[in-house]
């Protein structure tokens, strides 16, 4: 099926979107306009590349469009190239937060002034944990504010509202920053190993009971997650059904988490022992697990619910119309599925 990468998306978006009448004023007429189709196509952006367009496309992929770095876009000399850095994000993640938040009331005991918290043990004595929450917190809204002119910020936050977890019921630090960390780091990698990562982190773990699920009660809160909200869609549910919830949650067995360091461990002792089946006849691929090693856990539930076209647009559907438009508009799977960001 035919693919639409991230930068050719951005590219042919219609810039006019979103612009007051002034702004637009003196060359919509001159703009194609962009329409999604059914056979996974967007009609190429031709029109100007003036401040207007530059100052759109900034506001739509970060939090705001400061001065500096319009000018930055504008300066790349077309739509093109404005794209290609917008979408250009750096290698390296940025620096943990750190202890700014001791004070004549209260002193961290494990972590001195102006050091990371990130790598100490979690703390509930007198509200510790709570602080270093706290500085996350900022940490990131600072994370947001003082953005690159790029794409990474906004699509961290993306991810955080997709893959949602809450900090109230897990309430460490530590886990809390990690999976912060790991939706910036596959932002804009491929989605079938974002949902294996995300599986995997701390937060997860402890937020959807994955660390609690063993062979003898499995608990199904995490599949059940995965499938209906994280990759097919409770609009989907023909390509799932509660055995498949059920299968998935026998195949997830065997994740544990260390209270103390956050550390992420497999326990074969308590991985569910025998042969699974997910998204059996009629439904896509049909894909059996056994139960000979625990990268079978990090597979399982990802590979058959990715492989559906259906469940695929109901996942670029999201992504796909926020930047496109204030009021985001529907789009058939199948046509959503084919033209998919390729990676």
């Amino acid at each position: 099926m035919p693919t639409l990468s991230r930068r050719q998306f951005l590219r042919q978006m219609p810039f006019v979107s979103g612009l007051s009448p002034a702004e637009a004023s003196g060359w919509e007429e001159n703009a194609q306009t962009a329409a999604f189709t059914l056979n996974g196509t967007l009609t190429p952006y031709t029109g100007p590349w003036t401040r207007a367009q530059a100052t759109h496309l900034l506001k739509r992929v970060s939090f705001g469009a400061r001065k500096d770095q319009v000018d930055q876009l504008l300066n790349a000399g077309s739509a093109d190239a404005a794209v290609d850095m917008v979408l250009d994000i750096p290698a390296t993640l940025p620096p943990p937060p750190v202890n700014n938040y001791n004070s004549a009331d209260f002193t961290d005991p494990q972590v001195p002034p102006g050091l990371p918290w990130i790598n100490a043990a979690p703390n509930f004595d007198n509200g510790t944990e709570g602080f270093r929450i706290e500085s996350w917190r900022g940490w990131w809204l600072n994370r947001m504010i003082d953005s690159a002119p790029d794409i990474r910020e906004k699509m961290t936050l993306f991810w955080h509202n997709h893959f949602a977890t809450q900090v109230s019921s897990v309430f460490i630090g530590r886990a809390t920053y990690l999976y912060n960390q790991r939706l910036r780091e596959y932002a804009l990698g491929n989605f079938k190993d974002l949902v294996k990562a995300v599986t995997l982190e701390p937060m997860m773990l402890y937020y959807l009971n994955g660390f609690l699920n063993d062979k003898t009660a499995p608990d199904e809160n995490y599949s059940r997650e995965l499938q209906e909200l994280f990759t097919i869609g409770k609009d989907n549910p023909d390509h799932y059904t509660e055995d498949d919830v059920v299968a998935a949650a026998r195949v997830l067995t065997g994740w544990r988490v260390n209270f103390f360091n956050s550390a992420v461990y497999f326990d074969v002792n308590v991985l569910n022992p025998s042969g699974v089946t997910i998204c059996g006849a009629g439904r896509g691929r049909a894909r059996t697990w056994g139960a000979t090693a625990p990268v079978a856990s990090t597979i399982a539930s990802t590979s058959p619910v990715s492989s559906e076209p259906a469940p695929g647009g109901w996942v670029s559907n999201r992504p796909w119309s926020r930047p496109r438009r204030n009021t985001p508009k529907k789009v058939s799977p199948r046509a959503s599925a084919d033209s998919s960001p390729a990676g």
